[in-house]
């Protein structure tokens, strides 16, 4: 974990303004939990700084900022998420570190986008803010061969779901895995509506929380037929 420590010192430029990284202190470590504590960190969170009209601009810059300079600096936080990071004048505060970090120079960045970080890195996102786009994230590229996955193998339930919904039981081609994913970034996709910004993803985590699978998962099919009519219009 003392890998974590070396990021503080390093600093992020955003509109000509310097940034100073920070990783609070490490408290305590709960191996059979996976459990990580750390020291109380003061700011504002840049979850709430995206939903705010006040503070949306500001979180913007320094969310994209943030991803690129991970990216830039090979520091592929497995935890990376605007809840994740937190905001205290011009220090940019990393907590959150139980999924570990990858540092291997080696590892595809697509790869890491597409398995760990991109859903939630743009869940409060408009399609016009993104650098990336999910369509570029989620494709396959001319490189890469398409190859069968064990579904009991995939980590995720709610792409198990979907997946079993569709009539996948045993063996899912990557290529499929990856529309699934792809489906669930598009369900999250903020849209504007009569002037104001609608965040899906509040409403669906909502849905999982106090009703289940099984209703979440109808609710990303109903996202879809919106996403799609949205995508008509344009």
């Amino acid at each position: 974990m003392h890998l974590l420590f070396q990021l503080s010192g390093k600093n992020i430029s955003i509109n000509n303004l310097e940034y100073d990284v920070k990783v609070p202190n490490l408290i305590k470590w709960n191996e059979q939990e996976q459990q990580l504590t750390m020291d109380e960190c003061v700011g504002e969170n840049l979850e709430i700084m995206l939903k705010n009209d006040s503070t949306r601009k500001r979180g913007i810059e320094i969310l994209n900022s943030t991803m690129n300079f991970i990216l830039k600096n090979n520091f592929l936080w497995h935890d990376f998420a605007p809840r994740n990071i937190i905001i205290d004048n011009n220090v940019i505060s990393f907590v959150d570190f139980e999924r570990g970090i990858s540092l291997d120079k080696n590892i595809d960045k697509r790869y890491y986008l597409r398995e760990n970080v991109y859903e939630e890195y743009v869940a409060f996102l408009l399609p016009n803010e993104r650098p990336l786009s999910p369509k570029k994230i989620f494709s396959l590229t001319n490189d890469e061969k398409d190859y069968m996955l064990d579904l009991k193998n995939v980590k995720s339930n709610r792409i198990k779901l979907i997946a079993k919904k569709i009539g996948i039981e045993d063996q899912i081609l990557y290529s499929q895995y990856l529309k699934i994913t792809q489906m669930l970034v598009d369900a999250e996709q903020p849209y504007i509506i009569n002037g104001n910004i609608e965040f899906p993803i509040i409403h669906l985590e909502k849905i999982m929380s106090e009703y289940g699978y099984d209703n979440y998962i109808d609710e990303i099919f109903k996202s879809k037929n919106r996403v799609l009519e949205e995508e008509r219009d344009v």
